[in-house]
């Protein structure tokens, strides 16, 4: 996280199955920091405070419109946007850094909706507005595609979205799919973290990297009666 602040593809795809409220390591955080809560917090916030100062102006950007990840994109190309030559990446791994930035106007839609858990009021107004406005451009049968790019509109056999998505990727790749309803299930009952909370393999693992506290000191076994999905006033709220 430190050179692509904002960058959520490991975040997620860690945190779908270990809650970030847990555990840390003195090996690794020698100095006190927890290994659970790493300097870069809140990559969510950073990633939508960037999308709305746009500073390359890229089209779409915008308070609820915002996700940067290790995604595909429409390039590799070099195409005319705002009067000059803009370089689009394809496959890469975009985000924000203090000395980096990799950002070529693409959006990943996982990259915002799998923060659910950790950003709820954010993400659940990201959400609904980018399946509004973008509609079956971005999202079908299988969810939503990998990512779309509202700059990128060169008519050509890599720019197949709607007017206003721009290039839309081909694809629904299972580690975005994966995140997004893991942690939409996690933002509901917190079913997967208990899961895996729960496993000795994984807490002996923790333990013998040198990880302690949080709920690895909570010793409680698994109780298939507790690994009901929440059905009550706060799933209703997941769009």
């Amino acid at each position: 996280m430190a050179s692509l602040l904002g960058t959520e593809a490991m975040l997620v795809r860690v945190h779908g199955w270990q809650s970030r409220s847990a555990a840390w390591s003195e090996q690794s955080a020698g100095d006190g920091c927890s290994v659970s809560q790493p300097e870069t917090s809140d990559p969510r916030g950073a990633q939508r405070r960037y999308a709305i100062a746009n500073p390359q102006h890229w089209q779409g950007y915008g308070k609820n419109i915002w996700g940067m990840s290790a995604s595909d994109g429409p390039g590799p190309a070099s195409d005319p946007y705002r009067g000059k030559e803009a370089s689009f990446l394809g496959y890469a791994a975009r985000g924000v850094g203090i000395v980096r930035i990799v950002d070529d106007g693409t959006i990943a839609p996982t990259a915002a909706i799998s923060s659910l858990p950790f950003a709820a009021e954010i993400v659940l107004a990201a959400t609904p507005e980018m399946y509004q406005r973008f509609g079956s451009s971005i999202y079908s049968s299988c969810g939503f595609r990998d990512a779309f790019n509202p700059s990128f509109r060169v008519s050509t056999e890599r720019s197949r979205g709607g007017k206003d998505a721009g290039w839309v990727a081909r694809d629904y790749i299972g580690i975005d799919e994966g995140p997004i309803l893991a942690m939409i299930e996690n933002y509901r009952s917190q079913l997967v973290w208990r899961v895996m909370q729960a496993d000795p393999y994984l807490r002996e693992g923790l333990e013998r990297a040198g990880f302690s506290g949080g709920w690895l000191e909570e010793r409680r076994p698994l109780n298939p009666a507790t690994l009901s999905c929440a059905c009550g006033s706060r799933a209703s709220r997941v769009p």
